[in-house]
């Protein structure tokens, strides 16, 4: 299993908000205080533009190096991260956290030796570092040296108590070492310190699985969906119904898989073959179709599309190119120039079809112990597996095992800013609503389905000629590279002194490109020449709110890019909510709108939100319900109200609020009402 440590990138980028004391002019220190907002709000292309801008005019600064690092690991782009990281070691090798960024480059390209050598040396500077002697140990763990794990473990818990990740990754240690007992031990101590954490569960699993105890896995795998749902564990559990013959189980699972990752290629594959076995012969068809888009040189997939076409009398001509190339491919594969014999007769080619008709017996005839072999893998397909990287032809007709791994997994997530905790409840508040240009897509790039609200105020500005079409969003958006040069062509316009509208415009798509100091002076030109103009009141209280929480998230660690002897190793908690300053011009901007629009539904949201960072959460619920009085399907409202409510102990009306925001479109407060029960 490929270990994705990127998990602990979020406390980094919150630690990096801080002043960089060492640039000498204002514009350098702006354009670097931009790319930290859009590492902060996960604009990590954006970001990279801005940290370019400083390496081409600074080049012996290491903390955009640094800086740059990071949104390339968040990217995947490890090679580049590793280099980048290098070179800000070279500047400046006293900042401890960037040897943290280059162990995780270097983990995500299985240089594990070569990780721990960074985790180390950054251990020198910061001891108490959690993050990464926890990366540490995940290493020396893939590099089977067990003992070296077990006591960076044991000196992660002494520096950090509460890391609750450590007693899960003691577990997988231990059941490398083949001890089940010790295992169930420590996977026990960790569901005791943390019940909100899916991996003990993966863990357990894991071992049921190892066992052959599919009901104990699908038990424990249905724990793990209920508090981290991901396509993975469904794909994972959905191998284990196959195992008890529960098909459609299993194939509900596929889908699931597939609908929170739609290039999720094992659901995929397997799916399809499921479809084949339960007869819906043409839904298995697209799934192949849907496969080799994303893997067009996959032969097994290519060999059992072109079988369905063959069987359903459709697509000759693609079918006939499939098996040409797997028969290219596989020149010994005699059942495939059976098939393709089957195919040729078809088409009207009798010659071509007699040709590979002897040609397949010739090749049978010389492989009884190959076809002996097919027979019996056909004889126990229900039950027979493969791994993924299995390329062998004759077992086409095999599900690719999918199984929980050993290993905890330790994804990184953005999910960690704005928590409420109660009773073990670990969750994040709705963000604040925005103004863009471009519609929120998921990882298909189709819309989200909550993804466009209406607002009065905004219908009445896209239906004045010459404005751009202003949508608001709740869901984070990261612009892609073609929206990033739209946007800063459009700032190379002739500026329109005197036009509102045009301040407004710029004002956003300086927010949209995270340089909110800029955006506030557009709409502060605004609302010179219209003190009552709604959006820019509005859009100016958004800029407001997250410059402030970008920027407060630097001051909560004190902390300064030159300090190797601070304690920069705070355990990694979901305890304790995240507490933001109340920012005046804010809730003044959305006080004022307030008066000037009672009626506008968003002010009273984006205001609740603003309460309940702050830790008001009498004047969050009142906002939120004013919110929906005015908006009663707004999910987003119910949902933040009802986490407010669970918090506040008000567990019936909470959950009923969280039910309402499910029934709305939200599906994560269902799994939050389970943990809840």
């Amino acid at each position: 299993m490929k270990w994705l440590i990127k998990r602990f990138l979020f406390p980094l980028c919150a630690f990096l908000v801080v002043n960089s004391s060492g640039l000498s002019q204002i514009d350098v220190n702006h354009v670097i205080s931009i790319g930290r907002n859009a590492l902060y709000f996960n604009d990590y292309v954006v970001s990279i533009g801005y940290f370019n801008q400083v390496i081409a005019t600074r080049p012996w600064l290491a903390e955009p190096y640094l800086y740059r690092a990071i949104a390339k690991v968040s990217l995947d782009d490890y090679v580049g991260a590793e280099v980048d990281a290098g070179k800000s070691i070279e500047l400046n090798p006293y900042i401890s956290r960037t040897y943290l960024v280059r162990g995780i480059a270097l983990q995500n390209t299985n240089r594990f030796e070569e990780a721990i050598k960074a985790y180390e040396q950054g251990l020198t500077l910061a001891p108490d570092n959690g993050q990464m002697r926890f990366n540490k140990a995940v290493a020396e763990l893939r590099t089977k040296r067990l003992k070296e794990a077990n006591r960076s473990i044991d000196t992660l818990l002494i520096y950090n108590p509460r890391f609750n990740e450590a007693y899960a990754l003691k577990a997988s240690v231990a059941l490398e070492a083949a001890d089940t007992t010790q295992a169930l031990l420590h996977i026990e101590k960790a569901i005791n310190v943390d019940p909100t954490m899916s991996i003990p569960y993966k863990l357990k699993a894991s071992i049921a699985a190892a066992r052959n105890e599919w009901l104990v896995g699908i038990d424990n795998l249905g724990r793990a969906i209920e508090l981290e749902p991901n396509a993975d564990l469904y794909a994972e559990r959905a191998i284990m119904r196959y195992q008890t013959n529960n098909l459609k189980g299993a194939l509900q699972d596929y889908a699931k898989a597939i609908e929170l990752n739609a290039k999720h290629t094992t659901a995929l594959h397997n799916r399809a073959l499921l479809r084949q076995q339960v007869g819906e012969k043409r839904l298995a068809l697209e799934d192949w179709t849907h496969y080799l888009l994303l893997e067009p040189t996959n032969y097994i997939a290519r060999y059992n599309r072109a079988l369905l076409s063959i069987d359903l009398g459709m697509n000759y001509q693609q079918a006939m190119q499939d098996l040409n190339a797997v028969l290219k491919q596989y020149p010994s594969f005699s059942e495939g120039f059976m098939q393709r014999s089957i195919l040729r007769f078809k088409m009207g080619d009798r010659r071509g079809a007699d040709a590979d008709y002897r040609h397949a017996g010739e090749l049978v005839s010389n492989t009884r112990t190959a076809q002996s072999a097919l027979a019996q893998a056909r004889l126990n397909v229900r039950k027979e597996t493969k791994q993924k990287t299995d390329e062998s032809i004759d077992k086409y007709a095999l599900l690719i095992e999918e199984l929980p791994s050993s290993a905890p997994d330790t994804r990184y997530s953005s999910r960690d800013r704005g928590r409420v905790q109660d009773r073990h409840v670990s969750v994040e508040q709705k963000p604040i609503f925005y103004l863009t240009f471009y519609s929120v897509v998921d990882s298909s790039h189709n819309p989200l389905n909550r993804a466009n609200y209406y607002a009065e105020r905004i219908d009445t500005y896209n239906k004045q000629e010459g404005n751009p079409i202003l949508r608001l969003q709740s869901e984070p958006q990261a612009l892609n590279e073609k929206q990033i040069a739209e946007l800063s062509e459009l700032l190379k316009e002739p500026e329109k002194k005197g036009q509102a509208n045009y301040y407004l415009r710029r004002g956003i798509i300086h927010s949209l490109l995270q340089d909110y100091e800029q955006a506030i002076l557009d709409y502060n030109r605004v609302l010179t020449l219209d003190g009552r103009n709604e959006l820019a009141l509005f859009a100016r209280s958004i800029a407001s709110m997250r410059y402030t929480e970008a920027q407060q998230k630097g001051k909560e660690t004190g902390l300064d890019l030159r300090s190797s002897e601070a304690k920069i190793g705070q355990a990694v908690t979901i305890n304790k909510p995240t507490t933001l300053g109340i920012m005046p011009s804010a809730l003044q901007d959305l006080g004022q709108l307030q008066m000037i629009n009672p009626n506008f539904a968003y002010v009273y949201y984006n205001r609740g939100v603003l309460y309940a960072h702050s830790g008001e959460r009498v004047q969050a619920i009142n906002d939120y319900t004013r919110a929906i009085e005015l908006e009663p399907r707004l999910a987003e409202a119910y949902y933040n109200r009802g986490l407010l409510l669970l918090a506040e102990g008000k567990i019936l009306e909470g959950t009923q609020d969280l039910s309402k925001a499910g029934e709305l479109g939200i599906s994560d407060a269902y799994s939050i009402i389970k943990r809840m029960q």
